[in-house]
């Protein structure tokens, strides 16, 4: 049987909860803070990356897991802070249910005065984390509730653990365009020639995944799928994560499949330095594949739903 806890105080007191399986293999800890996945463990091993010196002090963003970026990427509004407020709103908890095979939560957050003044749009984001022996499903939806389009960028921006990241690969971005942030193209996007990306430097590209159909239910969309591998000297590669993801619009007519961006981001030894909530090594622990929808402003008409799918595995 899987479970639920109720909320109770964990770092710094911060309200958290936790989702289980019954022999404990299977766990997921959630703060209310940001709605942030801090810790995933498949079959007894941890499978996210949070910072230990993140502060947990409800104001700066936690550091790690999978952080909610919503409505911007970045800070291209120097009104809103970076990746927007979701990150560092307080969620409440809409349901819970649970069975023998899985356990879900949904999470809620409308629109209040604070982030009128920031963004003045009316929303309602949900967040669903369903966590089985398969893995992590975690999907976000952002619908319009107000009467004009909004525009906006929404990612989840998942810090994946790795053994040590000069042993690390990520494969399927062979054949997408990227925009490297590190090496800003003139004229047209490169385009992804390998089969394996390393990473033996700073990394920030944005790899752009093309739409694929338009269909009457947003669940018969193709996943793509991103491989973290773990490439072991003399014994081959190893798997360490997949991160299967779509994004589409839904509306009462339709449901609309939408290029889903993936960042691909390690902030390497100086930046690392230079981030107050990472230690100076913790580049070698980690790299972040987050997708979502960032290389560009996806307009929600009034009553439609900007939605992002990940699963973990």
């Amino acid at each position: 049987m899987y479970t639920v806890s109720s909320i109770s105080g964990g770092r710094n007191g911060q309200p958290r909860f936790s989702m289980e399986s019954a022999d404990q293999q299977q766990s997921c800890e959630v703060y209310l803070y940001g709605a942030t996945v801090t810790s995933w463990k498949q079959n007894g091993t941890e499978k996210l990356f949070c910072s230990p010196t993140t502060p947990f002090d409800g104001v700066a963003a936690i550091r790690g897991g999978i952080p909610l970026v919503f409505p911007q990427f970045g800070r291209p509004s120097e009104t809103m802070p970076q990746h927007g407020f979701a990150r560092t709103s307080n969620w409440e908890v809409a349901r819970t249910d649970s069975d023998a095979n899985s356990c879900t939560v949904e999470l809620i957050l409308k629109e209040s005065d604070q982030t009128l003044t920031l963004w003045p749009h009316a929303f309602t984001l949900l967040y669903t984390l369903t966590l089985s022996a398969c893995g992590l499903r975690t999907t976000f939806r952002a619908t319009n509730t107000g009467p004009t389009p909004f525009q906006c960028q929404a990612l989840l921006h998942t810090y994946i653990a790795v053994p040590r990241i000069q042993n690390v690969s990520v494969s399927g971005f062979e054949g997408l365009a990227f925009h490297d942030k590190m090496n800003p193209p003139v004229g047209d996007y490169p385009v992804e020639i390998r089969t394996k990306a390393t990473i033996d430097r700073e990394v920030d590209r944005i790899y752009l995944d093309p739409a694929t159909t338009t269909d009457g239910d947003g669940d018969a969309f193709a996943l793509t799928t991103v491989r973290v591998l773990n490439e072991r000297p003399d014994e081959g590669s190893e798997i360490v994560l997949s991160v299967d993801r779509k994004a589409y619009v839904k509306s009462e007519r339709e449901v609309k499949s939408l290029a889903t961006d993936c960042v691909l981001w390690n902030a390497w030894v100086d930046k690392c330095k230079a981030i107050g909530d990472l230690e100076d090594d913790a580049y070698l622990r980690y790299v972040c594949v987050e997708p979502g929808v960032c290389s560009r402003y996806e307009t929600v008409g009034s009553n439609e739903t900007l939605g992002l799918d990940q699963f973990l595995s």
